[in-house]
């Protein structure tokens, strides 16, 4: 018989699985007590509890506790009061049961609280005179509130009130009161909404009808009906965003379910539950993470004692995220996400902590979706310290430059805007210059001020011209005290040079600054002509591109070297001067004002003067041809 069960649980949640994505029922560890309906239940952590009810006998006191994790039911610290068709609801660790009836003229209005670390209950404040007795209430929690809302009360008029309790008070305050009448619902609360529907708002007056109620607001508002015969004493359970509600009666018992998506407001049929029809377990349901449980009911004769496990195939998890890499005495902001509460292990209970670690550290936290738990952890390094440094010559002279070069990290940004860890840098005046150096999102500056010292200005004589034997005087100016290449250090020498030489001459400061300057002392050779003879002027030329004599060329045959001076002034018909040359290199092309005269006679007039003082004009004409 064991076997014949097992293989059919298999083949049973396999068939189910493929056919709606993984939605399953699972049937899990009955109740160790006699079966009921009117039950009432509420979860704690991954606890779920179970208690009262009516049994073949009448109402029962019992309390009972099922471990999600190891599926064994333990019996808890019975009710002082036995009943049925109770309300049931959570808070922390702290269970509730309101309200319910003993008999069909014994109803209640008290308030229960189970604590699950003493497994004792203590009576709270009753509901008020004015919300009067009632059974078949629906029960939730938000947060640190409890709700008590519509249900029968004992004249079996259908109520639609809704009330508050606070935990933290002890106190009711009545809340908005439902647009329609109902006792016998199913209902569910997702986020800060609670949700009421199906029911009966009378005898025999079965509902359909789904209402949402927001905590902030105090409001109601219509959702899509619920697509199913109108029906009483159905089951109600929350997964996640998602609504459940099935089995009860609606002339006959049910087993069928549908999902309500509170993103879309749209209703979905799912996997009916593979059991009994059943009815009268609307309030022995309850939600754990992502799994909803019911338990017993009857089919108008049998009471069970059955419990089974829905599972619509999604999961819970969470993130946290932040800089994971942070400077010894930074601080770090990380966050948890995909919950409603969070409980970090530095006791905070906020979804974003700021730590500030001083060694490597891993943080942990618990996030919670209010049913579900999850738990992850995030480690924040510690990088070394940066230290940012910078090395090179910090005085320079006016004109020189220096290498700066920053250490430390593996990012650098230098005031100058060079992203290099080093540079080269040539201030005209005296600069300071930063660097920010940094290592992920570690950070350091260092500077350096870099002195522009003066250089002295040095100048030398001009070049000048001798002839052989001679000697001349160089001067220096600008500066002091001279090196001269000569060996000399005054500020004058006489040099009497063989041949053309090249003289430099410098000075440095009292800062290290250096000036340099040159003069070539050019050394004529000894035969430098006669002018009046060794002067060549061409008497024609013409400019017409044909590579030859296109340009006037007038040279001296002992090379010009030897000439002091050169003038040539070339005239037109009229007197024009059309063009003059300094030296003999100089060139006419035949034009004047960019314009090419035609062909023409011209006449000119030339003077040179030698360094060895021979002197000659010359006079002619020229002739321009084509």
């Amino acid at each position: 018989m064991i076997k014949y069960v097992i293989l059919w649980f298999i083949a049973f949640t396999l068939i189910i699985g493929d056919g709606f994505s993984q939605v399953t029922w699972i049937q899990k560890a009955s109740l160790p007590a006699l079966g009921r309906r009117g039950a009432t239940g509420f979860s704690i952590g991954t606890k779920g509890y179970i208690g009262c009810g009516y049994t073949i006998s009448g109402a029962i006191n019992d309390f009972w506790e099922w471990d999600q994790n190891a599926n064994t039911w333990t019996q808890k610290a019975t009710l002082p009061i036995a009943r049925a068709d109770a309300s049931g609801f959570s808070i922390g660790t702290k269970g509730y049961l309101c309200c319910g009836n003993s008999s069909s003229s014994t109803f209640y209005n008290d308030l229960w609280e189970w604590d699950q670390s003493l497994n004792s209950w203590t009576q709270k404040a009753n509901m008020p005179v004015s919300a009067g007795l009632r059974s078949t209430a629906l029960g939730f929690s938000l947060g640190s509130k409890g709700y008590v809302g519509t249900g029968i009360s004992p004249s079996f008029s259908f109520l639609a009130d809704l009330w508050e309790w606070d935990q933290a008070s002890n106190t009711w305050i009545q809340k908005a009161t439902s647009p329609a009448i109902r006792g016998y619902g199913a209902g569910f609360s997702i986020g800060n909404n609670l949700y009421f529907g199906t029911g009966a708002s009378g005898p025999g007056i079965y509902l359909n009808d789904f209402w949402e109620w927001n905590q902030s607001s105090n409001v109601w508002t219509q959702k899509a009906t619920v697509p199913v015969s109108n029906r009483y004493e159905a089951i109600g359970f929350a997964i996640g965003n998602k609504g459940y509600i099935g089995t009860g009666n609606d002339g006959s018992d049910n087993n069928n379910f549908v999902e309500w998506d509170q993103t879309t407001n749209t209703w979905t049929s799912t996997i009916n539950l593979p059991s009994n029809i059943r009815s009268d377990a609307d309030r022995s349901s309850f939600s754990i993470c992502n799994k909803g449980y019911i338990l017993g009911g009857w089919n108008g004769s049998t009471y069970f004692n059955d419990f089974w496990e829905f599972s619509n195939g999604t999961s819970f998890s969470g993130n946290v995220f932040g800089n994971t890499s942070i400077c010894l005495g930074a601080n770090t902001t990380l966050t948890a996400s995909g919950g409603i509460s969070y409980s970090w292990s530095t006791n905070s209970t906020t979804s974003s902590i700021i730590v500030n670690p001083t060694s490597t550290t891993t943080y942990s936290v618990t996030i919670s979706n209010g049913t579900c738990s999850f738990d992850t952890s995030i480690t924040v390094n510690i990088i070394s310290t940066i230290n940012a440094a910078v090395s090179g010559t910090t005085t320079i002279c006016v004109g020189g430059s220096t290498t700066l070069t920053a250490t430390g990290g593996t990012n650098y940004l230098w005031s100058n805007g060079a992203i290099t860890n080093s540079i080269v840098v040539s201030p005209s005046s005296s600069t300071s210059y930063s660097v920010t150096v940094s290592t992920g999102t570690c950070l350091d500056t260092s500077s350096t001020f870099i002195t522009v010292n003066p250089s002295p200005s040095v100048n030398v004589s001009p070049n000048i011209t001798i002839l052989p034997g001679n000697s001349t005087t160089l001067d220096a100016s600008g500066g002091g005290p001279y090196s001269w290449s000569t060996g000399a250090t005054s500020d004058s020498i006489s040099v009497n040079p063989a041949s053309t030489t090249v003289y430099y001459v410098y000075s440095i400061n009292f800062f290290g600054c250096m000036d340099a300057d040159t003069v070539i002392v050019y050394v004529l050779e000894p035969d430098c002509g006669n002018p009046e003879k060794d002067l060549f002027i061409p008497n024609a030329f013409s400019p017409n591109n044909d590579g030859e004599n296109d340009v006037l060329r007038v040279s001296y045959t002992k090379g010009i070297d030897c000439i002091k001076d050169f003038y040539m002034a070339i005239y037109n018909r009229w007197g024009q001067m059309v063009y003059e040359a300094q030296t003999t290199s100089e060139t006419w092309d035949g034009k004047y004002k960019g314009n090419v005269f035609d062909p023409s006679v011209f006449t000119y007039y030339c003077k040179i003067s030698l360094y060895s003082g021979k002197e000659a004009i010359r006079k002619g004409n020229i002739t321009l041809l084509k």
